[in-house]
């Protein structure tokens, strides 16, 4: 039980000739005495300790709740309906919202998820690194409790042995522990990524060309279904043992994970990568890609404890009849959907609700397709598409996904508004890159003189360019000054918005600023 101590309260009874009830309350559960017997009692604290609730009882005082505990001790037991958490999204697409997880929510969720986790068991480890807040650390935890895996706790900043706070010549968590399993968000496996295509553009001319003979061998032996046992041991053991050298499967969520990294933690860890989706609306719970699937930008088919269908959004041109794969806005129905938002009921409304047959239903506001073998893809997001003022529309996340993978960046922030036809790109440049850069290129400063450097910002957009071109976009120098600090321009054509955008669309500016505050 949490030592954490929130108050002691004692009450003269009515009940069994005025006995003296105390009760120390604790984060979650609290230990009565009666003077007879001695037990503890889930128990849900309102934030302003003015009221409990009790089981089935809600809003009771404090001397209600231990006389209805007294007399009924049925009343212990949690019901299925019971609030279990109230987990606050990121706020990424507004103010956070407090979610209320119900008890059977958490455990429809867990179910589902561990049955796309195949021989899990005792013999597992899993590393838990991410806060606990998160809803995809949360389930995860929970499913490898319910199924007796031992569990190991890390942080990012001590996770490998080259992380920020293991002193030079230590061992990193991983390490150590060596698990088996591992749950990660797309940024820590493109930090990865990147990290490791650097050691390879060090090695000598051999070295990265036997590398890449076999990483090319390896993904067209994975395409027709075989194994690479030869390539495993004896080129890619080193980057397995960056996160121990036991992992069986890795499972990313939180984001889309780009297809280049999926497939380079594939083929270089030697296990699956998994895609799962799921909101904290959800319960962290909706769809899972199968171990055997090694196809990229896909999230898999729903679990067993939910339905996926797709709404049409007539203003984004997608629709659940679109041929030959259906598309639309994103629908997650079944018991793992949550009861709606803390103290927000016309959010509740907005984003909730239930169908005829008394199944609650959660509007996700993504955008997905369905492969012809039932799996999901995820195109969109409603909020993510940004109407220009031309009436251009363009997906911020894409511009994003489509840079964010350079060596030179660390990471990237798009940002639009109809009041204006360009599109800003906030960079935040990687140090040791953008240093080197600045050396072959005969530039001289400090960090910060660099970074403001209008020199630095030509090179910086000339290596953009040359990205956007393998990536479909198109960089276009010309003069833009939207507030001061801004000296040079990037446009992007976009070639994100549907197919039922008759309308053909112009470049769209967009400045780059190198941020200071980044620097120090």
């Amino acid at each position: 039980m949490p030592k954490a101590t929130q108050g002691v309260w004692s009450y003269r009874s009515t009940v069994a000739q005025h006995m003296i009830i105390l009760a120390v309350v604790h984060e979650g559960s609290a230990a009565l005495r009666d003077g007879r017997c001695d037990r503890r009692f889930p128990i849900s604290l309102m934030p302003t300790c003015s009221s409990i609730h009790v089981g089935s009882q809600r809003n009771l005082t404090w001397s209600q709740s231990f006389l209805h505990i007294l007399q009924d001790p049925s009343n212990l037991i949690p019901l299925p309906s019971d609030i279990a958490v109230i987990m606050y999204t990121s706020g990424s697409t507004g103010l956070p919202k407090g979610v209320m997880i119900s008890h059977s929510n958490i455990i429809a969720g867990i179910t589902g998820m561990a049955k796309r986790i195949p021989k899990l068991g005792e013999e597992d480890v899993y590393i838990g690194y991410l806060p606990l807040a998160h809803v995809l650390e949360l389930s995860a935890e929970l499913v490898c409790l319910s199924h007796g895996c031992r569990i190991g706790y890390s942080s990012p900043q001590t996770l490998a042995d080259q992380s920020s706070k293991i002193k030079k010549g230590s061992k990193g968590d991983t390490s150590m522990l060596k698990p088996t399993l591992m749950a990660a968000v797309p940024e820590i496996m493109d930090r990865i990524y990147k990290n490791v295509m650097n050691k390879v553009n060090e090695m000598s001319s051999f070295q990265r060309n036997l590398f890449i003979l076999a990483y090319n061998y390896k993904m067209e032996q994975i395409s027709k279904g075989h194994s690479t046992p030869l390539c495993d041991r004896f080129v890619f053991r080193k980057v397995r043992g960056l996160l121990g050298g036991n992992i069986r499967l890795l499972l990313c969520g939180g984001a889309p994970l780009s297809p280049t990294t999926q497939r380079f933690m594939n083929i270089c860890f030697c296990c699956p990568v998994g895609q799962g989706y799921g909101l904290t609306e959800s319960t962290g719970a909706g769809t899972i890609t199968e171990v055997w699937d090694y196809n990229t930008g896909r999230v898999g088919a729903p679990l067993v404890c939910c339905e996926i269908k797709l709404k049409n959004w007539e203003e984004g041109g997608y629709f659940n009849t679109d041929k030959p794969h259906p598309r639309g806005e994103i629908l997650i129905g079944g018991q793992n959907v949550t009861m709606g938002y803390y103290k927000n009921e016309a959010k509740t409304k907005a984003d909730f609700f239930e169908d005829e047959n008394g199944q609650r239903w959660l509007c996700t506001g993504d955008i997905g397709e369905f492969d012809p073998d039932g799996c999901l893809k995820i195109i969109d997001r409603k909020k993510d598409l940004v109407k220009l003022q031309a009436g251009e529309y363009v997906s911020l996340g894409k511009v994003e996904a489509a840079l964010k993978n350079l060596p030179l960046i660390d990471n990237i922030c798009a940002y639009a508004n109809s009041y204006h036809s360009y599109v800003i790109g906030f960079v935040v440049p990687n140090q040791k890159e953008l240093t080197e850069l600045a050396r072959k290129k005969g530039l001289k400063g400090t960090w910060e003189e660099l970074c403001n450097s209008s020199e630095m910002e030509n090179e910086v957009l000339k290596v953009l360019s040359e990205a956007t071109c393998q990536k479909k976009l198109t960089l276009f120098l010309e003069p833009h000054t939207p507030n001061k600090t801004a000296s040079q321009e990037k446009s992007s054509e976009p070639q994100l918005p549907p197919p039922a955008f008759h309308k053909p669309l112009s470049p769209t500016q967009a400045s780059l600023h190198l941020p200071q505050s980044s620097c120090s």
